[in-house]
Parts: C-alpha cells; structure tokens; sequence
C-alpha cells in the first residue's frame, strides 16, 4: 500500500533547458502513457467499482488523495474529444500526446510534497535567508502525476509542510536554532498544535524561538486564516478530521463549571500533551495512507470513610464531537455496503463504544452542574476497564500506549521528524465535590516525546519499545517545565 501510494507517474517532462520538470519529456511521455493506460483498463473493465469501494472507504477513514488518479486520467482522455482517442493513438501522436498532457495539467497540483524527485533549490534568495513560497508551488508542479492509490491530503501534514523552508526560512533569533541548522528545514508538532487551537502551544514555540524564523509570522497567519475559514461540515469530511475536531475542542474553556484544576496554566499545558498524545495514535493508525510532507532541501489516597467513586474529566464537547465521530462511522460504513460484510463481533464493538462514549458525556454534564452521580453510573465507572477491554477485544494485558510514527522527513539534514509515546503516566488532581468536600484522583494520561532519527533508521513500534527500554530520549523540554518535581519526570507506573 505505501509502494502504491508514493510511486508518481509523473505527468510533466523537460523540453528545453531551466524547465523546472523532474525527468525528461521522454520519460515523461511513458510515464504518462503507463498511467493513461492502467486508467483506460480500468475504465474498459471490471476494475473501476473494486478501486471505488477500496478507495472510497479509505476516503471516507482518512480524506482523498490531493495527487492525480486514473478518474482524472480517464476524464483527460475523454475530455480530448477525437475520434481516435485510444491511449496507444494518443502515445504514437506527438500532437494529441501534447493535447493529452495539457488536459492533465489543467487539474489542481499536489497541496503536500512528499519528497518526489528530492528536490534541491539553488535559489540565491532562499539560500541567502529569504522566504520563498514560490519555489514550492514550482516544486508542488512539478510533481503532478498520477498516483495509483496515492497517500491522502492531511491538514496536518499540509500545515507543517508550509511552515519550513523555502516557505519560512532563516532563524532570526538568539543562540542555537532547534533544527540544528540556520534554516528551519522541519516542523514541529507544536506547530500544528497552535494552529488547532492551543495557546500554549504557540507559547512555547515562542518562548523557545521555534516562530524567530523569517516568514513565519506572515505563513502562520495565512494558515490560521484558512483554518479558521473551515465549517462544522468541513471538520466532518472524514473520520480523521473528526478526531481532529475533537481533540481541538479540549483547547477552550468556555462553559462554566470546570474544576479549579482545569483553569490552570499547568492543565492547559497537561491538555496539550493528552492532545498531542492522541495525534501521535491518530497518525500511527493512518500512516499508511496519510500524505508525509518533506522539506525541500538547502500525593496520598484519601482516607477510605466513603467509598471511593470515579472521576470523569469533564469535557463534554469532547465526548458530544467523538460520539458525532462514531455514528458518522456507523452510517459511513452502512451506506458504502460494509457494515453487513463485518463480523458480527466488530458491529457489537462499535455499538459498545457508541454507548461508552455517550455515558461519559452524560457524566461529565452531570459533574459540569455539579450533580450527584446516579447509582449506575457510580457502577459504569466501578467496571470501566471491563468495558474497556469490550471495546477493544482482546485482553488489557496485550495493550499498549509505546506507539511511534514519523510525521516529517527533512532531507537535508538527512532526518525524520518521530512522534511516540511511551508508558502512560500517573495524574493526581484534586476535584470539588458537589457536597462541598475536595477528593482527590488518579489516573492514566499519555507520556509524549519528539524527537529526530536518521532517514534510513526509521522506527516501528518494536524497535521503539526497544528504545524506550534501553535508551529513551529526553522528552521536550516544556513537558519537563511543568513536571512538578524536580529531576526526572514521576516513575512510569501504568
């Protein structure tokens, strides 16, 4: 899936000298032709409705693939207009081969590069510092072509692939930049972060000159603007923009009745590394169909007089976008014919977490207008890990949080930007009881870590395990901030 996804028919060719294509006329004349085939083939036989559920339903998970496809192939081909307008005629006709190419660049170029043709700038204004959007629209050109069944637009990929260079350039900042390097030649998670909605996150990318870069100010702007333009409808295209939505609702604090804890600088940093936790999951699950971009180169328990009851972080809006997210699913599923083909098994699974996720929100209302919880939900959350473990299947002992993916491929420094996480941590808040009293909890919530690793050294998740075990890296430094005990971060203990 991943060979299908990156391999590029390209769709352009060099025919004079300084044309910015990648490969020659010629080897783009097969190139296209190859690609104009394998659609027309497609087209002619019973191929076409297998490529449309297979690619719908991954549509539908993940989002659409921004590089060409043998739809728009076959719609060039038929768009051409002639009597003659077989693939073979077309390859042996220079001039309806050029008409064909035209047709095919009229369609919208790639919005992620993904490292097609590894791509060198030798622009004396970028080399010198000097932001240059317009050497990455050329690169973004000059990559068109069809991509069988090519990796999927992200927004969050699209993000970070314009926050670095030749679009955002030089560090302009004091001591030594965080790429290692004069230019920013990657991005980071926290940009992507800022950008959904968490002003802690653009704190800390300024407080540690990760934003004192020439042309960050104008492109983080620009990216805002075009966020902030999305719809409701928008956020709900796919189920990975869905999750998204969801996560970005944990950065506001509009209602009244959060807890003392939740209106803290140390929560809304906690906050971040749950989100950023769950992005890390969210890109592991999807990495075979998301779109990578590249950058061009150049506390003690209380005494046990009541019994103890569970606590749900109230975060309602959360719950209500989640619950959104999985009867999305349930109907995305139905309609495109897939729901009769599960097993009986994963229809009860997915009806368990509809029902899970409605629960906690019910709770969390409840906690928000500071009511008594009901007899059964006092018994939901006495049997949580059970349902837990319903939901997913299989045993508790057999999950794991130590996940890695690389989000971010860097090619001239030669390194991949990682995203993991590693054991979960221990939380202890203290919450207000409707009775006036102050409890206090304890549970999970995500370990996180950033980090850079060689190109050819790529990590899977075995070997992250590994690397957590025998030589973990450090985590980023706003994590260790907010940790409130000095030294290392609190024993690991879930």
């Amino acid at each position: 899936m991943m060979w299908l996804g990156r391999l590029t028919f390209l769709a352009k060719g060099k025919r004079f000298e300084g044309d910015d294509a990648l490969i020659s006329h010629r080897r783009a004349a097969v190139q296209t032709t190859a690609a104009a085939l394998i659609a027309e083939h497609m087209r002619k036989n019973p191929s076409f409705p297998k490529y449309d559920a297979l690619y719908n339903a991954t549509a539908f998970f993940v989002g659409y693939s921004d590089d060409l496809t043998p739809y728009e192939y076959s719609k060039a081909i038929a768009d051409l207009n002639e009597a003659q307008a077989d693939v073979l005629n077309i390859a042996r006709n220079d001039k309806l081969f050029m008409k064909l190419q035209r047709e095919l660049l009229k369609f919208r170029p790639p919005a992620i590069y993904s490292g097609t043709g590894n791509i060198t700038t030798y622009d004396p204004e970028a080399l010198k510092g000097e932001p240059k959007p317009e050497i990455l629209q050329k690169a973004l050109a000059s990559t068109m072509g069809m991509r069988f069944m090519g990796q999927r637009f992200v927004i969050d990929s699209y993000v970070m692939g314009r926050l670095c260079f030749p679009t955002v350039n030089e560090f302009s900042g004091n001591g030594a930049p965080f790429t290692g390097a004069p230019k920013r030649f990657r991005s980071t998670a926290l940009d992507f972060m800022a950008l959904l909605g968490s002003p802690e996150a653009y704190e800390i990318l300024k407080e540690q000159q990760m934003t004192a870069y020439k042309g960050y100010g104008e492109e983080f702007a620009k990216l805002k603007k075009e966020m902030a333009a999305l719809s409701t409808e928008d956020w709900h295209r796919n189920l990975y923009l869905g999750q998204l939505d969801a996560m970005k609702s944990l950065f506001s604090r509009t209602a009244d009745g959060y807890q003392p804890f939740q209106r803290t600088k140390q929560w809304e940093k906690r906050q971040l590394q749950t989100v950023l936790g769950g992005w890390t999951a969210l890109r592991h699950d999807t990495i075979l169909y998301v779109k990578q971009p590249y950058g061009l180169r150049a506390g003690a328990a209380p005494p046990p007089k009541p019994k103890a009851v569970g606590y749900v972080e109230p975060e309602p809006e959360y719950y209500a976008r989640m619950l959104s997210n999985v009867r999305q699913l349930k109907r995305g599923l139905a309609e495109l014919g897939l729901a009769d083909r599960m097993p009986a098994s994963v229809r009860s699974r997915t009806d368990k977490l509809e029902w899970f996720i409605e629960t906690l929100m019910d709770i969390s209302i409840a906690e928000l207008e500071q009511k008594e919880m009901r007899k059964e939900h006092v018994s939901f959350l006495e049997s949580i890990a059970d349902y837990i473990s319903g939901i997913q299947g299989k045993d508790p002992k057999e999950f794991t949080s130590e996940i890695v993916a690389d989000v971010f491929t860097d090619g001239t420094k030669g390194v991949v930007v990682e995203e993991g996480t590693g054991k979960f941590n221990s939380l202890v808040v203290a919450w207000h009881k409707p009775d006036g009293t102050i409890e206090v909890a304890i549970g999970p919530v995500y370990s996180y870590y950033e980090f850079t690793m060689p190109m050819n050294q790529r990590l899977t998740d075995e070997k992250w395990q590994q690397m957590l075990k025998n030589n973990p890296p450090e985590r980023p430094d706003w994590i260790r901030s907010f940790t409130p005990v000095p030294g290392p971060l609190p024993e690991e203990r879930f």
